[in-house]
């Protein structure tokens, strides 16, 4: 576990410089760079409701993403040459949708350089459904005990499994957690960050069950929807005029231009 912490540490070293001029020439129109993390919303519902969550205050009704639609985003991102990271939920709990296995062998089925996240509450992620998954190709769940102590499952889950096994999973306590406002929807931490660049939706492409494709990650509502994978392709999307102004403004800072940018504290 420290060479594994060792090596994170280094490799955060030399991210955030790299970051920083990618946001730099993003910023000045420059370069043509691709997401680095793809976030599919393949079933909405969760089985908390979280204060920090807007889950806790919403009646959105929870909508699955049919298989055909979740095969096309795939065979999409197999068409680029795709090698970055995939979770398969947005607010939901990814362990309530059976289909999850599936999901994930199809993913490294057609895009084996990929890598495959589950975040997750752990409430249903047993020592059985942990070797299953990773078994389908899943290599690293980000677990977070939202109660501050391990529950039945974790519990369970931390007695059985080896050493090696502990390299793919990481728990986190809620006390641990940074806490945004999801774009002002929440009131946590209301500090001002208007002017400051935003590098996330540089990074990452948002695809709700509908196959739209969102700004950002924040955008709970789907209210900011820059084309749909039912219409056009991944890669059209991503380098079309308005989704690289988007972009360009956010790397400069200019979150006052966009309602919803405004409020985010993230």
């Amino acid at each position: 576990m420290k060479m594994r912490e060792f090596a994170m540490s280094q490799i955060r070293k030399v991210r955030k410089p790299y970051h920083d001029i990618r946001r730099r020439l993003i910023a000045c129109g420059v370069g043509d760079f691709l997401f680095r993390a793809v976030e599919i919303e393949v079933f909405g519902q969760c089985n908390r409701k979280c204060s920090y969550c807007p889950n806790s205050t919403s009646d959105r009704t929870p909508h699955r993403m049919s298989q055909d639609l979740f095969e096309k985003i795939i065979v999409q991102l197999a068409d680029i040459g795709y090698t970055g990271t995939i979770t398969l939920q947005r607010y939901g709990e990814p362990l309530l949708d059976d289909r999850l296995a599936t999901f994930v062998k199809f993913i490294k089925d057609k895009v084996p350089g990929s890598k495959v996240h589950i975040y997750t509450n752990g409430d249903l992620l047993t020592s059985v459904r942990f070797r299953a998954l990773v078994a389908a190709g899943v290599g690293f769940f980000m677990v977070t005990a939202h109660d501050d102590i391990l529950g039945e499952s974790l519990r369970e889950l931390e007695s059985s499994t080896s050493e090696e096994e502990k390299l793919l999973y990481r728990i986190r306590l809620r006390r641990d957690l940074a806490l945004h406002n999801r774009a002002g929807i929440l009131a946590i931490g209301r500090q001002d960050k208007s002017f400051q660049p935003c590098d996330a939706v540089s990074r990452d492409m948002e695809i709700d069950s509908h196959g739209r494709v969102l700004l950002c990650c924040n955008d709970y509502y789907s209210t900011v929807i820059l084309g749909n994978v039912t219409e056009r392709s991944l890669r059209d999307i991503w380098r079309d005029k308005q989704s690289r102004f988007y972009r360009r403004e956010l790397a400069r800072g200019h979150r006052s231009k966009f309602a919803m940018c405004r409020e985010c504290n993230m």
